[in-house]
């Protein structure tokens, strides 16, 4: 009875650690994807400003229009 005991508790505390290390590496895979957004440049625009919101969007708008 004991050695189920121990045996059950064993299993038990490779499954809490396994489960650990997966919340590691999916917190490690999400903090890299921050980063990479991040790190990501506004090509079109200045500041906050998006493409479809920029100088260049505008005037290509008003060009389709006339």
């Amino acid at each position: 009875m004991v050695e189920h005991a121990r045996i059950y508790r064993q299993s038990e505390l490779s499954r809490l650690e396994k489960g650990a290390t997966e919340l590691e590496t999916e917190k490690q895979r999400e903090e890299v994807a921050a980063a990479k957004k991040a790190k990501k440049k506004n090509w079109f625009g200045k500041g906050d400003e998006t493409f479809l919101m920029s100088e260049e969007a505008k005037k290509i708008n008003a060009n389709f229009e006339r």
